[in-house]
């Protein structure tokens, strides 16, 4: 029977950690520029030579680098919205009467794509989600009711019953 491997003590992951954010990384800014400009995670990964798991790993660890990607993803929030606004326009200024309702049908499917890609890049912002508040009060009230007795008992003095 072979014993697990030990597991490293706190001060050997905080060591690792500071390693970890102070290694060198020059893949970073293409990498976080590709994203904030509207490249998907998959083909910016593709671009600068990444594994997601790396860049994962890279997030639990390194809260500078996550704070880098954080922005990235807002500004590819933003990326999408502005395209959705461009759709719209494009739609509006190349519209023939021949077949208006058919291109406004494609572009108006387009610019809610865009919404939709700018929701999930950052939900608090341009997600769908709706936020319902309710204040609600609720009023309890609590009666006590008195022991019963039996009818065959009669009290002493000292606070003892007795039968009858």
């Amino acid at each position: 029977m072979t014993k697990p491997p030990k597991r490293p003590t706190k001060r050997q992951q905080a060591a690792k950690a500071v390693a970890v954010a102070d290694a060198p990384r020059p893949e970073i800014a293409p990498f976080l520029d590709a994203v904030s400009n509207g490249v998907s995670i998959r083909d910016a990964l593709a671009q600068v030579g990444l594994a997601w798991g790396t860049v994962r790993y890279w997030l639990a660890q390194d809260e500078v680098f996550a704070g880098q990607y954080e922005r990235a993803r807002a500004g590819l929030a933003d990326w999408w919205a502005d395209r959705a606004g461009d759709i719209l326009d494009d739609a509006e200024s190349n519209v023939s009467p021949a077949d208006a309702s058919a291109y406004v049908a494609v572009q108006k499917a387009r610019s809610e794509y865009a919404r939709w890609r700018a929701g999930v890049a950052d939900r608090k912002r341009y997600g769908d989600k709706q936020t319902i508040e309710q204040d609600t009060t609720l009023r309890v009230v609590v009666e006590y009711a008195e022991p019963e007795r039996k009818p065959t008992q009669t009290p002493i003095g000292d606070g003892t019953w007795t039968s009858e």
